[in-house]
């Protein structure tokens, strides 16, 4: 089905890809880059913080079956304090930066290719 949004979602939502003029932007042509089915967000977003709290040092295997190149891995891993910080800021980032692929689908996929099957099946 549709979603339906409001005015103040699609200013934020331009005005955070950097577009301060809405007249400068076609709406249309560039809402499908902008937006993502609001109940998959809540889905994968949902599962982030849980997901990261029982991968622990395997969120770099992880990360690599969902995309990660090795030098996102590495200043990530710089960059946190520990396993947990370090996996939900990168299944945080491959949602923001995949958009509509970052499905539930996707992330199961990704955990049981990882050898995380039993949270892909008990992390919902």
């Amino acid at each position: 089905g549709y979603y339906t949004y409001t005015a103040e979602e699609v200013q934020r939502a331009v005005t955070n890809v950097g577009i301060v003029h809405l007249e400068e932007f076609n709406i249309r042509e560039h809402l499908q880059d902008i937006f993502i089915d609001p109940p998959e967000i809540d889905g994968v977003m949902r599962r982030i913080g849980p997901i990261a709290d029982v991968v622990g040092t395997r969120w770099k295997d992880l990360a690599r079956h969902i995309g990660t190149d090795e030098a996102a891995i590495t200043a990530t891993e710089e960059r946190c304090p520990d396993p947990v910080s370090c996996c939900t800021e990168i299944l945080t980032n491959w949602r923001r930066d995949k958009g509509r692929d970052a499905t539930e689908r996707a992330l199961d996929e990704a955990l049981m290719a990882t050898g995380l099957k039993t949270v892909a099946k008990n992390v919902k």
